[in-house]
Order: structure tokens, then C-alpha cells, then sequence
């Protein structure tokens, strides 16, 4: 049994907004929204998230239907004939044209039964651009049931065995009622065969580079490690910077400290030698962030300008016209980039600190990470990077930066769905964090 309920969305930049509903289930007397955590290949590349949480909404019907106004869209999975598999469908991304945050999801799907073929779509919205439970309710509403969680948020992890060591979902997983589906693991070392290409040279470099790209192909990027051994390279100056919220929590910390007076390279980790190998990377729920992504948790790496090359196809004609990359400014000196192929948030960067550039983690690729060309394997299953990426990332686990901002401007159901994804992920992080320091000191 489903019941009504009404939910206000917006993107940071307020060009497109409106009402959705909420698919409502009742489950052992809660009254609950459905919430599924993806974590599949293009999920991460579309949107350039680790994960993207999404709501059921129910589907137009009638004299109703969602607005798509200021929205560019961007399918995966394109149906190509009559005959196709039943498992496959055709995704849809709408993404806001101006700020980049991804908004809703439409998956059109056909099956074939007795009487001959049908087709049916079905939608959800980023769980990031949900504000409030409005006042007022569509017409032709007699009321709402609202929403009534005595037990607290419960959500599924979707896709978790697609980034081979887990991804957030390790953050995510252990929390009661939270359930994973068959095809994600409890654990990183729970992992079934994992699905690649049939080739993994796509990744082979001459150089020790880590390849990023978004969905659509439209931005390509080669991250090069902060030190080399084999090349003998390592820039000493480096970049300039404040310490990040992340690491001091910038409502409770003084100016002094924040300011790092001993400029000290907080990016830079994994010493070998004495010279860094990898880069930090952290996690935000500040209110931009979640307002420009459209998802709850944004996963950034902060790696030195210099260090970064992007490459963009060779385009000739009206496409050449189009920029790779399309900018906004979500608050003053602060820009975001994001590929207005796809959607996919690529770049973070202010003026205070213009050559240490804040990455967004979901583009970067690992061996066998794509959707093209299935195959089952067990060739790359229990080795390598996955999508945490930790032998070029070390991951901050004692705070999620702006976890206190997770509710802001969000009222009822959205504030509290926010409140409890950030605070799970964060106790999370801090239990992984806890036990690596544990292991540490034992050796």
C-alpha cells in the first residue's frame, strides 16, 4: 500500500524548481519514502559523485507532469533495436544548464509479454534538492498523509560490487536497516567477480598518471602523482593554503590556525622516502556542494593545479563552438566546473587559493571500470585500486566537512533524511579510521 506525500526541489541556482511526490510505502508503521544509494559506473562519471542517493517519485500520469524547463538531459543505455535484453533500460539524467546539479532520473524500460511489447518509465529525484514538505499541495490533493519515520532513515546500496573495494558503501553499510542488494558487498573483501571491458589497456600509461573522465567522454583528465620515484620529480614549492574545513572545522576554529601560518602541504601524504606519493581527499555536505552536485555527499581531492592535464576531443564544425567545461560561481571567487555534456561535477576552486584545485573523486577510473562491453571476470576482482583509489588517495576520516550544514534551509523529512546519510557516513569514517590507527600501532 503507497500513500501521497508532496516534496519541494530546487538547484543551487534556483533556475529550475517544483514539486514532486514522493513514493510512500508503509513499512511496519512508518510511512517512508523509498532511497536508493548508487554506486554503478555511471552514476559515479555521470555525476562525478562516489555515490548518488535517489528518491522514487511518482511517475506523470493525468493532468500532472514534472517540468523539465532549464534541464539539459543525458541518456545511458540507449535502446538501439526491438530485441534487447529485459534487464536494460534506457537512464536518463536531467541536470540543471546553468549550476550543473543533477535533478531527477527517468529509467524507460520495455518488456515483452503475451499480448506484445511495453513500454514504462519510471523516476526518482537526487535526495541533495529536496528542501521541504511544502504547505501547499498539488490540486486535486485532498491533504497528505506526510511522512512519519519512528524507526529513522533507512535506504539500499545499489551497485556497490561496480567499484570492486566498496566505494563510500564501506562507510555506509553497517548501519541496522540499511540493506545492500545482492550485488554489493558488506565488506570489501566480500566482493563477487567483477564486470569489465574486454581490455584494461585504457588505463596503461608510459607515466604513473591517474586517469579521470566524465560519462559522455567530453572531459578527460591525467592526475600525476606529487612524487615519482621512478622519474625523480617533485615540485617543493608547491601551492599555498588555508587548512580546509575538513581537517578544522571552520565554525570553531580560530583564524590563526586556519590560516595556516606554517604553510604546511596538509594535501600531500603516503611519504615514501620522505617525498608524498598520495593526496588527501575528503568528503563535504556543505550546502553548495549538495545544491550544485544534487546529492547529499560530495567527494573531493585536492591536488595541485600543475599536476592536473585535461585533454577534450577534436571536434570541428557548430560542436567546436561548445567549451569543455562550463562554469559557475556559486558563491564570490568561488567557481565550480562541470561538463555540460553530461552533467558531471569536475572541478572546485576559489581565488584565495587558484593553484590547488579540488577534484571530484567519482570520475577517476580504475581497471575494468566501465560499462561498455561487459564481461564476467575474476582477473582484477581481489587486486588493485577500486574507487576509493587508495594508493593515490588517503582518505580523511575524522570529519565529513560541513557535516553541521547537512539540514540547512531543509525543513521536516528532507532535513532529517540529510542529517542521518552525513551522520552515518561520518561515524563511519571515524570507526575505518579508528581501526586502520588500531592496526598502526600494533605493528
Amino acid at each position: 500500500m503507497a500513500s501521497k506525500s508532496t516534496c519541494a526541489i530546487s538547484c543551487h541556482c534556483g533556475a529550475h524548481q517544483q514539486v514532486v511526490e514522493p513514493r510512500i510505502s508503509h513499512v511496519d508503521g512508518a510511512k517512508s519514502p523509498d532511497i536508493s544509494v548508487c554506486h554503478c559506473y555511471a552514476c559515479r562519471h555521470v555525476t562525478g559523485q562516489m555515490l548518488a542517493s535517489w528518491v522514487d517519485i511518482e511517475a506523470p500520469g493525468g493532468n500532472f507532469s514534472y517540468r523539465l524547463e532549464n534541464l539539459d538531459e543525458y541518456t545511458v543505455g540507449r535502446f538501439t533495436g526491438l530485441v534487447r535484453e529485459e534487464d536494460k533500460a534506457e537512464v536518463t539524467y536531467h541536470f540543471c544548464r546553468t549550476c550543473g546539479c543533477h535533478v531527477l532520473r527517468s529509467t524507460a524500460r520495455r518488456h515483452y509479454y503475451e499480448n506484445g511489447l511495453h513500454h514504462y518509465t519510471t523516476w526518482q529525484v537526487a535526495t541533495g534538492v529536496m528542501v521541504r514538505e511544502p504547505a501547499s499541495r498539488r490540486p486535486g490533493f485532498e491533504g497528505s498523509p506526510g511522512i512519519n519515520i519512528p524507526g529513522g532513515i533507512k535506504w539500499r546500496h545499489v551497485k556497490a560490487n561496480e567499484t570492486k573495494d566498496g566505494g563510500l558503501c564501506t562507510f555506509l553499510s553497517n548501519a541496522a536497516g540499511h540493506s545492500i542488494d545482492g550485488d554489493g558487498p558488506q565488506t570489501t573483501t566480500n566482493l563477487k567477480p567483477y564486470t569489465i571491458p574486454n581490455t584494461l589497456q585504457i588505463l596503461s600509461t608510459d607515466r604513473d598518471e591517474l586517469k579521470a573522465t566524465c560519462h559522455c567522454g567530453n572531459i578527460t583528465l591525467a592526475i600525476r602523482r606529487p612524487y615519482n620515484p621512478e622519474y625523480g620529480e617533485f615540485s617543493t614549492a608547491g601551492p599555498r593554503s588555508n587548512f580546509p574545513d575538513l581537517m578544522y572545522p571552520y565554525k570553531s576554529t580560530p583564524d590563526s590556525v586556519i590560516s595556516n601560518p606554517d604553510n604546511v602541504k596538509w594535501w600531500l601524504t603516503g611519504h615514501a622516502g620522505g617525498l608524498p606519493t598520495r593526496y588527501l581527499a575528503g568528503t563535504c555536505a556543505c550546502r553548495s556542494c549538495r545544491l550544485t552536485s544534487g546529492f547529499e555527499i560530495q567527494s573531493w581531492a585536492f591536488i595541485p593545479r600543475e599536476n592536473i592535464r585535461i585533454s577534450v576531443p577534436l571536434v570541428f564544425g557548430e560542436e567546436a563552438a561548445k567549451q569543455p567545461l562550463r562554469s559557475y560561481e556559486s558563491s564570490p571567487g568561488v567557481i565550480r566546473e562541470f561538463c555540460p555534456g553530461c552533467g558531471a561535477t569536475v572541478f572546485w576552486h576559489d581565488k584565495l587559493r587558484p593553484n590547488l584545485i579540488d577534484v571530484s573523486v567519482g570520475l577517476f577510473r580504475f581497471p575494468g571500470d566501465s560499462d561498455d562491453n561487459p564481461q564476467t571476470s575474476t582477473e582484477v576482482a581481489g587486486s588493485g585500486d577500486g574507487a576509493r583509489h587508495e594508493s593515490w588517495l588517503d582518505w580523511w576520516t575524522e570529519r565529513v566537512s560541513f557535516a553541521e550544514d547537512a539540514a540547512l534551509d531543509r525543513a521536516g523529512f528532507c532535513s532529517l533524511m540529510g542529517k542521518e546519510i552525513v551522520g552515518e557516513l561520518e561515524k563511519g569514517l571515524k570507526e575505518v579510521g579508528q581501526k586502520s590507527q588500531a592496526l598502526a600501532d600494533e605493528e
